[in-house]
């Protein structure tokens, strides 16, 4: 559950999956969490344990909330939409998912270059009508 009360699922990566099934065979049989923890108004609270996981890392200066910015920001480098982002961070507005999405200069430009070679290749193919490849131009035309 968020902390706005609606109900959340998550999607994990199968290394994490593994491993949180590794942890839960090592965990104290008596209590039904891996991170078992005090619940501070009810909820879990996994502080303790993620300090612990970062001492043993060797890893300095990382909230756990920084992974969710990095998670945000490398999906849409590789080309995540909004709607995939927007569902796997949780997020119910827009304005809310460019706050966790931190594009880099390079990563634009990364993408200019792609559609530029394409519109370049088309080109050089001898298709100077590209309207074809923009279903709202190819509806219009009709």
């Amino acid at each position: 559950e968020t902390k706005n009360g609606r109900p959340r699922s998550i999607a994990l990566c199968d290394p994490s999956i593994e491993e949180l099934q590794k942890l839960f065979k090592q965990r104290d049989a008596s209590k039904p969490l891996v991170f078992a923890s005090k619940t501070a108004f009810g909820r879990v609270d996994i502080k303790k344990s993620w300090q612990m996981a970062l001492k043993r890392a060797n890893i300095e200066n990382c909230r756990a909330h920084d992974m969710r910015h990095t998670f945000c920001t490398y999906a849409a480098a590789r080309g995540a939409s909004n709607i995939q982002l927007q569902t796997a961070m949780g997020h119910r507005t827009l304005n809310m998912l460019l706050h966790y999405t931190h594009m880099d200069v390079e990563i634009t430009k990364q993408f200019s270059n792609q559609i530029s070679d394409q519109i370049l290749k088309q080109e050089a193919q001898g298709k100077e009508d590209l309207s074809h490849n923009h279903p709202e131009t190819k509806e219009a035309n009709i």
